[in-house]
């Protein structure tokens, strides 16, 4: 069992407003991820939350040695992929590049001992009226791109992807969702608190080992 649980946070701002109040920084949450965890869990006796540079996973994966260093102590990396589509290209090759840089990231927040959680992203965008792709990809488009590639991560590495469309859909897209992931105050609760439950599963506040992150490609 866990007493003392160090939380990195790597952005965007989805993951912000899910996890930090806003008092830390937050722009939707009252109480926060920390606030929470010490609500369900009275025994945790400090809850770190942590958060370091959001930069694109392929920035972070050009230095590893440097993006290490930010995570000294953590048990916990949560990051979005937010950060990530920010001035990009999309398309196949832009996917292809972004699955190469974070399992490259991966390995490297798993050498550290801590345990790496994704947030993907909601799909659904109220502005985006698309109905071809002619005239390029938009940006719920590449978040599909982004979601596949996590699935395959996920199997291959071991790591566990919090599923933002499900949880819209649990919630109601039109009424919790006001951009392109952009989400009301109880949609991100319902992330926070799915949080909650994933580090819960995993064994941090019980007696029994946590558990390890391990995929097809450490078999």
């Amino acid at each position: 069992m866990i007493t003392d649980l160090s939380i990195v946070v790597l952005g965007g701002t989805d993951l912000d407003d899910s996890v930090l109040s806003r008092a830390q920084g937050g722009r939707a949450l009252d109480e926060g991820l920390d606030d929470a965890l010490r609500a369900a869990h009275p025994t945790l006796t400090s809850v770190e939350i942590r958060r370091v540079d959001p930069r694109p996973v392929g920035e972070l994966a050009v230095d590893l040695p440097a993006f290490v260093a930010q995570l000294d102590g953590a048990d916990v990396v949560l990051r979005s992929v937010q950060p990530d589509l920010i001035g990009i290209e999309t398309g196949a090759a832009f996917a292809a590049e972004f699955r190469d840089a974070m399992a490259a990231v991966i390995a490297a927040v798993k050498d550290t001992g801590a345990r790496m959680f994704l947030l993907n992203g909601a799909t659904y965008d109220p502005a985006d009226t698309a109905s071809c792709y002619v005239g390029g990809e938009t940006t719920p488009l590449a978040i599909h791109r982004l979601a596949l590639e996590l699935i395959d991560l996920s199997m291959l590495d071991g790591i566990s992807v919090i599923d933002a469309d499900r949880l819209v859909a649990e919630t109601g897209g039109a009424s919790h969702v006001r951009g392109c992931l952009e989400y009301s105050p109880e949609l991100c609760a319902t992330i926070r608190d799915e949080i909650v439950f994933v580090l819960e599963d995993y064994g941090y506040f019980d007696d029994r080992p946590v558990l390890v992150q391990q995929g097809r490609r450490e078999r």
